[in-house]
């Protein structure tokens, strides 16, 4: 279990914009930061840095279409994610 990576995303998403921003793109499953303003209603350089913030984490990836930039979670970092938690919550 890689410990340092549950405690490093707890503190990551213990900030409600970015678990925001997180669940969104869980649903969602691509969004541009314009359209991550709208639905979050807080100014472009905050949605900015905390999708940056998430960015250097590993925990999202970008794909860049023409002049727009589309954030999605890293399925494979999630995924690593998810099993150390249950590692660290299992019975």
């Amino acid at each position: 279990m890689d410990i340092e990576l549950v405690l490093e995303t707890f503190n990551l998403l213990w900030e409600s914009n970015k678990l925001n921003i997180f669940i969104m793109l869980e649903k969602e499953k691509e969004l541009c930061i314009c359209e991550i303003i709208k639905k979050l209603n807080i100014k472009q350089n905050m949605v900015s840095h905390h999708v940056s913030i998430l960015k250097r984490a590993w925990i999202l990836k970008s794909r860049k279409d023409w002049t727009k930039v589309f954030y999605s979670i890293d399925e494979d970092m999630y995924n690593k994610i998810k099993s150390n938690i249950n590692l660290l919550f299992k019975n």
